[in-house]
């Protein structure tokens, strides 16, 4: 597997975890009293596999190659996409205060919006990443910058415990929770 193909995996995995958040919401919407207790490891996942783990693979190895290659982080398309990152670990803040006071109804109304926002958001930057940022990244690395892009995302996966199978089964699980 391909350091490119190691990324739209993993923005497959997050993919499912915005579909059970679009659910969490359909369900609020719709009166469910939802326990906000299942909502803690949603949040979690976002936080630690989605920014800890997936976005510094993205910022801390696959970038700085890309700059190596002539492409500014500073303007210009990876310029933007680390302001959405940044963007998303703000939205990703407000979820978890609005979780952190779920029996209040205000924060119930207000995850509502931020979960909105939040989902919006990565469908948005997934789909410029899988269909710009990986392209261009497979027509710029060679094959020794691409192993060695598959080597250090493994060292990434190991150092925030990203076994295989460690978030599918967390998603599995909240999935069955929210019947998505």
């Amino acid at each position: 597997m391909n350091s490119t193909d190691i990324l739209r995996d993993e923005h497959a995995l997050i993919l499912k975890g915005v579909e059970i958040l679009d659910e969490v919401v359909r369900q609020l919407e719709g009166g469910g009293l939802i326990n906000s207790a299942p909502l803690a490891p949603l949040v979690d996942f976002f936080r630690r596999f989605a920014d800890d783990c997936h976005h510094a693979k993205e910022e801390g190895a696959l970038f700085p190659v890309l700059e190596e290659a002539g492409y500014s982080t500073e303007r210009g398309p990876l310029a933007v996409l680390k302001i959405e990152h940044e963007e998303g670990r703000a939205r990703l803040r407000a979820l978890a205060a609005d979780v952190a006071h779920f029996e209040r109804k205000e924060s119930r109304d207000r995850f509502i919006i931020d979960a909105r926002e939040y989902g919006a958001l990565l469908r948005h930057h997934i789909h410029k990443e899988n269909d710009a940022l990986l392209v261009l990244a497979e027509r710029v690395l060679n094959s020794a910058q691409d192993r060695r892009l598959v080597s250090v995302f493994a060292t990434y996966d190991r150092e925030r415990q990203n076994t295989p199978g460690r978030y599918e089964r967390v998603l599995g699980a909240l999935s069955e929770e929210f019947a998505v």
